[in-house]
């Protein structure tokens, strides 16, 4: 007497809490981010990263200081930009933290209280400029909105991660 075995193919998805992802941004080699609050992660000084770099009046020092502008003020001043490439951040805090292109989180209830609209700035790094400058302002602002929304996600420590097992069970 022969017997045959009959199996089917079943799947288990387990997904799981990444206590330890690394910043999306500082492991990226397309942008740098900036940000102007020293309560935040990335602080630097906005003068001296967005100014015109001006020599000091004294002769035997190699220090320069910025203007104190931001980059679209600068005709204002009478002279031109002379700073990094990228685009400005907006940061909304109210429980859970977000960051977005600048312009784009105005509607935001409560972001006049609780939100900066010009937070920081993501710095497109120099190996990327070609690139960079090959897209729209269209497109240069989805890749930023997709790189800040990712940020988001990792700030507020929304990262997990996903295994697919596949098994054979008998019938």
């Amino acid at each position: 007497m022969t017997t045959t075995k009959e199996t089917t193919k079943q799947y288990r998805l387990t997904i799981g809490y990444d206590y330890d992802t690394e910043d999306p941004i500082a492991e990226s080699d397309l942008f740098t981010l900036h940000m102007f609050s020293s309560r935040l992660n990335n602080y630097t000084d906005p003068e001296s990263l967005l100014g015109c770099r001006f020599e000091s009046d004294d002769e035997d020092s190699d220090e320069f200081y910025g203007c104190g502008r931001l980059p679209f003020h600068h005709e204002d001043a009478g002279h031109e930009y002379d700073g990094p490439t990228g685009m400005f951040v907006s940061y909304f805090e109210h429980g859970l933290c977000r960051y977005g292109v600048a312009g784009t989180m105005n509607g935001m209830p409560d972001f006049r209280w609780d939100g900066v609209e010009y937070a920081g700035f993501l710095e497109v790094n120099e190996d990327e400029l070609e690139w960079w400058n090959g897209k729209t302002e269209a497109e240069r602002e989805e890749i930023a909105a997709a790189v800040l929304e990712e940020y988001t996600d990792w700030a507020n420590g929304s990262c997990y991660w996903y295994s697919i097992d596949s098994f054979e069970i008998l019938v």
